[in-house]
């Protein structure tokens, strides 16, 4: 079963997002499968700066298609 997420988000925009100017950016997306009546069982989001993971945020057992930011303090200026 293929299932893709879409529509990735940051602060419920698709454009380039300043992280400076918020420390808890909220990220949304949603999903498309080839099989009717599935859904979303789990998320994982990894957010990485250069080198550096910032975040890791583990499987998340959840259908909800968003998530907090909850990581180390993000580097001024830096754009996701």
């Amino acid at each position: 079963m293929k299932f893709k997420p879409v529509n990735l988000k940051v602060n419920y925009t698709k454009e380039r997002y300043a992280i400076s100017e918020n420390q808890h950016p909220v990220f949304t997306w949603s999903a498309v499968t080839d099989y009717d009546g599935s859904y979303q069982s789990q998320y994982r989001i990894i957010v990485r700066f250069e080198d550096k993971i910032l975040w890791d945020s583990g499987s998340v057992k959840t259908h909800k298609m968003k998530a907090v930011y909850c990581g180390s303090t993000l580097p001024s200026g830096a754009y996701i």
